[in-house]
């Protein structure tokens, strides 16, 4: 078993893990990445068939919902991780929704 959660925080095949980078996922960048270092989706035979759709459909929706509302964080929480079979916060999150 491959446990996603540790392949995409490895500096082996990504600098600076934590942090969000939306550059690394370039057309420029992808070719320089190991096939196995992202798997949102699993890899192989059993891959998931929807993958491609889910990419395209969640762009779209976060694009639409980000054009129209301001997201921020409620003063005092911390976010923590809880690496499972799906990576989740241990707590709820709670976020100040405001229209643009």
């Amino acid at each position: 078993m491959i446990p996603p959660y540790l392949m995409h925080r490895n500096t082996v095949y990504w600098p600076d893990p934590e942090v969000f980078d939306p550059q690394r996922f370039s057309p420029e960048n992808k070719a320089n990445h190991h096939i196995g270092a992202y798997l949102p989706f699993a890899i192989g035979p059993r891959r998931c068939i929807g993958d491609s759709m889910a990419i395209q459909e969640m762009a779209v929706h976060i694009s639409r919902i980000i054009q129209k509302i301001h997201f921020e964080l409620v003063p005092g929480q911390t976010v923590e991780l809880e690496p499972l079979v799906n990576l989740r916060p241990k707590q709820d999150i709670f976020l100040h929704a405001t229209y643009r």
